[in-house]
């Protein structure tokens, strides 16, 4: 399946990562913005509540940044 998510400009998914829960983290770049992006999706496709909201959330360090790799960490 896919998803739509605007995270506000030209977004860009770059990595994703399934966890073992079959939640999806995809991170790239908020276009606009030269910010990451980092979104997680539940195992129909939906925004994670769970995480930041169930928004994109964006992380701004100063210059144009953006994400090339994703992993999930299970602390079982």
């Amino acid at each position: 399946g896919y998803a739509i998510l605007d995270a506000g400009g030209v977004d860009k998914a770059y990595a994703v990562a399934v966890g073992t829960d079959d939640r999806v983290v995809l991170a790239g770049s908020a276009g606009g913005t030269d910010s990451v992006a980092v979104v997680r999706l539940t195992a129909n496709g939906q925004p994670d509540p769970t995480f930041n909201g169930g928004k994109v959330r964006t992380v701004q360090l100063g210059g144009f940044e953006e994400a090339r790799g994703a992993a999930v960490y299970t602390d079982n």
